[in-house]
């Protein structure tokens, strides 16, 4: 599975979310729909009738695996 850094224009992936337990909620898992477009990335929650979301590139988060290629 490729990385949001891997994508090519237009391709989309998934990914998963989990955001842990704490004051007293459950454990949730989010799955999100990412696609690359110029500049950026679009993220899509799946399942909720939410608009997408710009964000826009940085390579702030890139692995340095993925840095070094």
């Amino acid at each position: 599975m490729k990385t949001v850094y891997e994508l090519d224009l237009h391709e989309s992936t998934v990914v998963k979310t989990e955001i842990p337990e704490y004051e007293n909620r459950l454990k949730q898992i989010l799955y999100y729909r990412v696609t690359r477009v110029a500049g950026g990335w679009l993220y899509k929650k799946i399942g909720v009738d939410f608009p997408e979301v710009f964000v826009p590139y940085t390579d702030e988060f890139k692995s340095r695996r993925e840095a070094d290629m």
